[in-house]
């Protein structure tokens, strides 16, 4: 029994001996100057990563695990893949700086003003919320939401579903084998164009808007309800307003639904 105990005793302290205060609590990087950068590249497999567009001329980053901080002429590489842990990272970017992210399996979340930004996000999630710039985001099986926001987005998912509702700036959206919903903003028009090959489409345009719109799908189906539609061969056209922007919605085999709201 006394040597049971002892054995404990011994394997607890090994273990505490085995634990650095470097292991236990965020690494904080909050006095990387802004001003001889033009961006930032972010590597990461898993986890959280939390981005906000600041008007500070400093970089301010924390991370629950160790990442390697390096410069790379004047881009900042944060590389946190070699962490044994899922890291919990968020990042104040000054707006007028870019940003890249690669990602294996993380949840990424980028906010407010940045100049702008390309994401690869293999399997993990990725959301705009509020976003104003310019985003090329790419996903295999994750999914892409924007809510919000200006600028211009460039949406590419393999198996993902995408979402965009009130964002206005010119729009395109991709996917293989998943599903698209586009919400567009009232009053406002812009060039929007929508492609799956196999998944569905459903395209929710305000009256107030101003486009001629044309849905075509190889072998599935298109519906197109309210406004001034008409059918076509392989699917309808129609028009909002004067028809000043166009929207192109495209399928091979999936659903297109297009439906005009009050």
């Amino acid at each position: 029994m006394k040597r049971t105990i002892i054995l404990l005793i011994a394997w607890t302290v090994l273990l505490a001996s085995c634990q650095s205060p470097a292991e236990n609590e965020p690494i904080h990087f909050e006095t990387i100057p802004a001003s001889e950068l033009t961006a930032v590249r972010i590597r990461l497999d898993a986890g959280e990563l939390s981005v906000e567009g600041s008007t500070a001329d400093q970089i301010q980053f924390s991370s629950s695990t160790d990442c390697q901080v390096s410069r790379e002429q004047k881009i900042l590489v944060l590389d946190c893949q070699k962490s044994e842990r899922s890291a919990i990272i968020s990042l104040d970017l000054p707006s007028a700086l870019s940003l890249e992210i690669e990602s294996y399996n993380a949840q990424v979340i980028l906010k407010n003003t940045i100049n702008s930004i390309q994401v690869k996000n293999t399997a993990g999630s990725t959301f705009l919320e509020n976003f104003q710039g310019e985003a090329a985001l790419r996903a295999g099986q994750g999914d892409i939401t924007a809510s919000g926001g200006e600028g211009s987005l460039e949406i590419f998912s393999e198996h993902g579903s995408l979402k965009v509702s009130g964002f206005s700036g010119p729009t395109s959206m991709a996917t293989i084998m998943g599903e698209i919903l586009y919400q567009g903003e009232p009053a406002l028009s812009f060039p929007i164009n929508l492609e799956a090959d196999h998944g569905s489409i459903t395209a929710l345009i305000p009256t107030s808007s101003s486009y001629q719109i044309t849905a075509n799908t190889a072998a599935g189906e298109a519906v197109c309800l309210g406004g001034d539609f008409r059918q076509t061969n392989s699917g309808c056209q129609g028009t909002t307003g004067a028809g000043d922007e166009i929207i192109n919605i495209r399928t091979v085999s999936g659903r297109i639904e297009v439906r005009i709201l009050p």
